[in-house]
C-alpha cells in the first residue's frame, strides 16, 4: 500500500526513511550491497575528465601569441574548448557509467554487467559509435558553458590575488626598510 509519498506504509514493518538513506536501504534490501557500487570503475576512470580539461586549458594558454595576462574573453573561449575536448574524449565512460548504474542486479544475460570495458563493447556492438556518443550535445552545452564561465572567473580571481600579493609584498618591504 502506498502512502502517496513514494514509500510504503505498513504498521508491522519498520519505516524506511526517504531520501538518500531510504534509497540506499531499498537498494541494499532488494539487490544486495553490490548494487551500491555499480558504476564505480567508470567513475574512477572519469577523474580523467578534469585532468584532460586542465591540461588542455594550460596547453592552449601556453600556445597564445602574447605572454601577457590572459583576458577574460580568452579564458572563456579556451576554457570552453578545453572542456569540449575533455568531454568528447571521456563521454563513452559516462555512457557506461549510466548503463551500469541503471542495470538491474543479477541479470547475467546482459554482457554490459561485466564491468566498464564489457559495457563499452556491448554498446559499441549494439549501436556502434553513435551509441557511445548518444546524448553528447546536451552534455556539451551544459558542461562547456559551465567550464567557460568557471575559467573566466578563475582568471579574474587569480589576477586579483596576484595584484594584492604584489601590493602586500611592497608594503612589507617598505615596513622592513623603516625598521632598519
Amino acid at each position: 500500500m502506498s502512502n502517496g509519498a513514494g514509500g510504503s506504509s505498513s504498521s508491522s514493518s519498520a519505516r524506511v526513511p526517504e531520501g538518500v538513506f531510504g534509497t540506499v536501504h531499498r537498494m541494499w534490501a532488494a539487490e544486495g550491497a553490490r548494487a551500491l557500487w555499480r558504476g564505480l570503475g567508470s567513475s574512477l576512470w572519469l577523474v580523467s575528465n578534469p585532468v584532460i580539461q586542465f591540461f588542455a586549458y594550460d596547453w592552449l594558454k601556453a600556445l597564445r601569441w602574447s605572454s601577457n595576462d590572459i583576458s577574460t574573453l580568452e579564458a572563456f573561449f579556451l576554457g570552453a574548448l578545453a572542456k569540449a575536448l575533455a568531454t568528447v574524449l571521456t563521454f563513452p565512460l559516462q555512457v557506461a557509467q549510466s548503463r551500469l548504474r541503471l542495470a538491474p542486479a543479477g541479470d547475467a544475460l546482459r554482457p554490459e554487467l561485466g564491468g566498464m570495458v564489457a559495457c563499452l563493447r556491448a554498446v559499441y556492438k549494439e549501436k556502434g559509435l553513435r551509441g557511445l556518443y548518444f546524448g553528447i550535445f546536451p552534455k556539451l552545452l551544459q558542461s562547456v558553458s559551465q567550464a567557460a564561465f568557471m575559467f573566466a572567473f578563475y582568471e579574474k580571481v587569480h589576477w586579483a590575488i596576484r595584484r594584492l600579493s604584489r601590493q602586500g609584498v611592497r608594503k612589507l618591504a617598505g615596513r622592513a626598510q623603516r625598521l632598519r
